[in-house]
């Protein structure tokens, strides 16, 4: 007999292959967008700042360094992950409570995951935060003045993906609770499509 539930499901759907092949591809759109819009020197820096600090670092400080990308990562793929949780139930709602305001970007995700307390809802996500915040002053604190803006530069850019990875996650989210929800109540494929735009314009990925 197999036995099955929602949580078995969900943690194939949410594996770390799973993730992995998933931020990759949201990295690459991501540079894309910066480019663009002409803010691509976020990533040069970053680019940059691995370039400079992998000159000076010795010993330890490169494993923290490398460790420091990897909790970032990581941080990246909860931020995704919660958002795109969100982004379905903010397309559900607006679809079973037509009577209600729509959830948004700003408010269901941005006002709760990036502000304390409504933080602390999301352990997961405090939990990467806290480990990228220690991890980081452990290592800018053994760096002189000037290896410290090359830090913050991978940092400020890695803070970006995360920014990223929640727009996206919140747009892709609420594009799936639309596509299921036009799939098995086609009459509603209209009133859903200007929900779904909505969610794309407020991410900013109309493009897409």
């Amino acid at each position: 007999m197999i036995e099955l539930d929602y949580k078995a499901i969900r943690d194939v759907l949410w594996s770390e292959d799973v993730q992995e092949a998933l931020q990759s591809a949201l990295l690459k759109a991501f540079q894309r967008e910066m480019q663009e819009n002409g803010l691509i020197q976020i990533e040069n820096d970053y680019e940059n700042g691995w370039k400079r600090l992998s000159a000076v670092l010795h010993g330890k400080q490169v494993n923290l360094l490398e460790d420091l990308e990897v909790l970032c990562s990581d941080e990246a793929k909860v931020a995704f992950r919660i958002a795109f949780e969100r982004g379905q139930y903010a397309g559900f709602q607006h679809f079973f409570q037509r009577d209600t305001e729509p959830l948004t970007f700003e408010a269901f995700v941005l006002n709760e995951i990036l502000t304390l307390p409504e933080m602390k809802q999301f352990p997961d996500y405090c939990e990467a935060r806290s480990k990228v915040n220690e991890l980081e002053t452990e290592l800018a604190d053994q760096l002189d003045p000037f290896s410290r803006e090359h830090l913050t530069s991978i940092t400020s850019a890695w803070e970006e993906r995360c920014m990223a990875m929640l727009r996206y996650g919140f747009a892709l989210g609420h594009q799936a609770a639309v596509e299921v929800i036009r799939s098995t109540a086609p009459e509603q494929a209209a009133r859903m499509a200007q929900a779904g735009w909505r969610a794309a314009k407020e991410t900013g990925m109309t493009d897409w």
